[in-house]
């Protein structure tokens, strides 16, 4: 199976703000997944980052 990632990048948020982005998409493998795991980061401040577990998802057919 072929990985593939979505990256989203930024340049600015405000304190306290928040994205939401939907996407719509196509069933082709049903079952349950688990994420890779998500990190952000100051562009030039990684020592300033901060991740978590991927998110675990249940797709039925």
């Amino acid at each position: 199976m072929k990985k593939i990632y979505l990256v989203l990048y930024w340049e600015h948020f405000d304190g306290g703000e928040a994205k939401v982005i939907n996407l719509d998409l196509k069933v082709e493998f049903a079952g349950e997944y688990i994420g890779k795991a998500s990190n952000v980061y100051l562009y030039y401040m990684p020592e300033a980052k901060y991740g978590n577990e991927g998110i675990k998802v249940s797709i039925a057919p």
